[in-house]
Formats: C-alpha cells, sequence, structure tokens
C-alpha cells in the first residue's frame, strides 16, 4: 500500500511540475522558439525530475535497508541472549539442586563427603561455563549452547542437548 501511495504521489508531483514547466515555456518565450528547442527543453527538465526522483527513492531505499539491518542484527542479539540464558539457567539450576540437596542433609545433622564433593564439581562447572560463555567469540558456534545432562538413562551415557531451536531457519532470499 505504501508503495502505491508513493508512486502516485510521484506521478502527480511529477505531472504538475510538467504542467507549470510547459505553460511557464509557453509564457515567457510567446511562440519564439521552433519545436526542437521546445522539445530540448522538455527532455531537459524531464531529465532533472528523473534524477530527483531516483535520487530520493534510492535514499529511502537506503534508509528502509539500513533499518532492517539494524532490525536483524537486534533479532539477532536476542537470540544470542536467550540462548545464554537457558545455559546460565542450566547451570544456576544446578547450583541451587545441589544447595538444596546440602539443606536436606544437613537436617540429619551431618552432610556427607560425596555431596560436598558434587557441590564443589558444580561449582567449579559452573564457574567454567560461565567463564566460557564470558569469552567467546564465536556467538554462531552451537556448542556453546549445548547442555550435558548427567546419566540418567540406562546405558549410563550423559544426554547432550543443543539448543539450536533457538535460532529461526534461514531466510530465502528475495
Amino acid at each position: 500500500m505504501h508503495t502505491r501511495l508513493l508512486v502516485i504521489a510521484t506521478g502527480c508531483m511529477t505531472f504538475l511540475l510538467m504542467l507549470v514547466m510547459e505553460t511557464s515555456k509557453e509564457l515567457f518565450f510567446r511562440a519564439q522558439l521552433n519545436p526542437w528547442q521546445s522539445h530540448w527543453i522538455t527532455i531537459i527538465f524531464t531529465s532533472f525530475i528523473a534524477m530527483v526522483a531516483c535520487l530520493l527513492l534510492f535514499r529511502y531505499l537506503d534508509n528502509t535497508q539500513q533499518q532492517r539491518q539494524l532490525i536483524t542484527i537486534r533479532e539477532e542479539k536476542l537470540r544470542t541472549l536467550e540462548q545464554v540464558m537457558v545455559k546460565v539457567n542450566h547451570h544456576v539450576n544446578n547450583l541451587a539442586n545441589n544447595l538444596q540437596l546440602i539443606e536436606l542433609e544437613n537436617k540429619g545433622g551431618k552432610i556427607s563427603e560425596l555431596t560436598l564433593q558434587e557441590l564443589r564439581e558444580a561449582i567449579l562447572e559452573t564457574s567454567r561455563e560461565m567463564r566460557r560463555l564470558s569469552a567467546a567469540t564465536d556467538v554462531e558456534n552451537p556448542d556453546l549452547y549445548s547442555i550435558t545432562f548427567p546419566a540418567t538413562n540406562k546405558g549410563g551415557k550423559a544426554i547432550t542437548k543443543h539448543y539450536d531451536k533457538l535460532r529461526p531457519a534461514p531466510q530465502r532470499a528475495g
């Protein structure tokens, strides 16, 4: 709709400018020009109008393209932040779970060495992952956002989930 209005406005403005130019030419020269002299004046004036219209159009398109690029960059930053937050939430939740385990064991009066060791490992892993996220330079690397869960299946293997689902599918050109 916006494009149609621009085209209609450009056509109307060109019509009005040509009308004013032709009227002025007739009033100013009062039949002193031969047909080709009149045509040359019209051609030069029309070319000037076309150049100004193109200049305005290209400025508009340039601004639109810059706005789209800014929006794309903003969206990419948001998706990256979402992925980082998934990773951070995972590690913070692990620490909270370990602290709850200590609280439960402390009610019995004694905290097992195994629980303390798991807490130390969770703290080290969280610290290591937070440093890795802070130092990341390749935010497009899917391994940066992968999360490995402890062995919970029957095979005893750790489960790794990649959180690339937050990234949209590549858009088609055109």
